[in-house]
């Protein structure tokens, strides 16, 4: 069967390690179970799409994730809503925020809001909160970016799959160069990007640890770890996922480079910065997107904030649901 971002099909086969089976909802629809016994239930928030602006603006905040281990006899009901992505605008303003996903049955509510869309301003925003599930993590959310002749724009913040929610780094101008931070990993943060002398952009967190600082490199900041291969960092307190997101953080790469048109992602990593004339990185599947001083940020993987853009406002991912049984 067709494989999605996850690794695992969207229908009742080949689930996540301890259920057999898994259905990934991108759209709102009335869940109904073919078999009795326990579910669980994840619910992720929408993205909120980053800010644009001349000199400053911030990314936008990932949705909540939650979760839950229900019981739910055949025939069984569930209405399931997928929130909306904040859209993308052809011009300077605040981000869109994204909007809440849930899941509503006859013994439950579990609901995870969207994040904020980033401001057009240096103040970073928050991510979604998420109420209803055993466990319950808020979004990560966007860094500060401290203008000076040059521009500071940040990326989006991460989705909490491994128990906290990342954020982008902070970006700075101190002269005539412009600091650009990437999109948050679910491993870690973006680095902070400090510009003085020389133009500063960092890559995008990976799913096994964040990205490093960088300050007036004027070269390509290097991505964050992944898990595969041992490359995870010793400093990052994240918790292994369990279920379908297992396999998508093992075989999640790092997050893209901050380079002159910044780097794609890999599953679960954050979109590089990007000092050239094209758009920030976009984040993988639950990443933040990239900023961009040469136009809009990167877009945000699922549930992730887009990063902030010059001229233009990104996009944040839409909300997703997962059931596995």
């Amino acid at each position: 069967m067709a494989q999605n971002q996850f690794g695992a099909t969207t229908t009742s086969s080949s689930g996540g390690q301890d259920y057999p089976n898994v259905r990934q909802i991108y759209s709102s629809v009335t869940f109904t179970a073919v078999k009795s016994g326990n579910h669980r239930v994840t619910v992720i928030g929408a993205g909120g799409g980053g800010g644009g602006a001349v000199a400053a603006a911030t990314g936008g905040g990932a949705g909540g994730f939650c979760q839950k281990t229900l019981y739910l006899a055949v025939g069984a009901t569930a209405t399931v809503t997928i929130g909306t992505g904040g859209a993308s605008v052809g011009s300077n303003g605040v981000g869109n925020s994204g909007t809440a996903s849930s899941w509503i049955d006859s013994s439950n509510a579990l609901t995870a809001n969207g994040g904020t869309g980033g401001n057009n301003t240096s103040t970073g925003v928050a991510g979604g909160t998420a109420t209803g599930g055993d466990i319950n993590v808020t979004g990560g959310g966007s860094g500060t970016a401290t203008p000076g002749p040059g521009g500071a724009f940040t990326g989006g913040g991460a989705v909490g799959v491994c128990g906290s929610g990342f954020s982008s780094g902070a970006a700075s101008s101190a002269g005539a160069f412009s600091g650009l931070s990437g999109g948050a990993g679910v491993g870690g943060a973006s680095g902070v990007a400090t510009a003085a002398t020389s133009a500063a952009y960092t890559g995008g967190g990976g799913s096994g640890g964040p990205s490093p600082a960088v300050t007036d490199s004027g070269t390509t900041g290097t991505t964050g770890r992944d898990f595969a291969g041992g490359q995870v960092t010793t400093n990052v307190a994240t918790v292994f996922p369990v279920g379908v997101f297992r396999s998508a953080i093992f075989i999640g790469g790092g997050g893209g480079f901050g380079a002159v048109a910044g780097g794609q992602a890999g599953a679960a990593g954050g979109g590089g910065g990007s000092s050239g004339t094209g758009a920030g990185g976009a984040g993988g599947p639950v990443g933040g997107g990239g900023a961009s001083i040469g136009g809009a940020g990167g877009a945000g993987g699922l549930g992730a904030g887009g990063g902030a853009g010059f001229g233009a406002r990104s996009a944040g991912g839409n909300g997703l649901v997962i059931v596995e049984w």
